[in-house]
């Protein structure tokens, strides 16, 4: 499970990253990437999913990830729906 807590990210307790502002870092301090509006990059800033209602939708055709699901495995209070498909696309979870 993905915990986010006072802008830090937890797996199983682990912290993996932290989000600033609209970035997401991963814990080797390396930037994994950002979102804005929608829509979900990586570090390059090639856009690789977007939010689209209750789902995430992948650029490269992947399957859609719900956000019922994301929401059932991240705990997350006071986030964004679009904050917390960044987090899931870019660290897993």
């Amino acid at each position: 499970m993905i915990k986010i807590e006072d802008k830090n990210i937890y797996r199983n307790g682990s912290k993996i990253g932290w989000i600033s502002d609209n970035d997401i870092w991963n814990q080797s301090g390396d930037k994994a990437g950002y979102y804005e509006s929608n829509d979900i990059y990586d570090h390059n800033g090639t856009k690789i999913a977007y939010l689209d209602g209750s789902y995430i939708r992948m650029e490269n055709g992947d399957a859609p990830i719900s956000m019922l699901d994301t929401n059932e495995h991240m705990s997350a209070s006071g986030c964004s729906d679009i904050m917390k498909a960044t987090v899931r696309v870019l660290l897993g979870g």
